[in-house]
């Protein structure tokens, strides 16, 4: 048996991740998912802790992520479109952060 409340925390994460705050994330997804508020608000809070840092380690996450597909592509020599600060993440990723100088 699946857990009914993972789909409403994963939708509270992201709304959290993307700046919302964590009581207006919990309300609207435990009327989406036809959740009680305060075991969600439980759950969220246990799950995401401190919400600064929660946020931060999330940019950290997609930053990374970022580096690495723009290393790959470079790598692969398809660098067309990429923006100058994809460039840099990529270089800095691939441990050569003073490519540029």
């Amino acid at each position: 048996m699946s857990d009914k409340f993972k789909p409403a925390l994963d939708d509270v994460c992201d709304a959290v991740a993307a700046g919302q705050s964590i009581e207006a994330a919990v309300k609207e997804a435990a009327e989406e998912h036809d959740l009680p508020e305060l075991a969600l608000m439980n759950r969220a809070s246990r799950a995401i802790g401190d919400v600064e840092r929660y946020r931060e380690g999330r940019r950290k996450v997609s930053e990374l992520a970022r580096a690495r597909a723009a290393a790959e592509r470079i790598e692969a020599g398809n660098h067309e479109g990429l923006s100058r600060a994809d460039i840099d993440l990529a270089f800095d990723y691939m441990g050569m952060p003073n490519w540029k100088r």
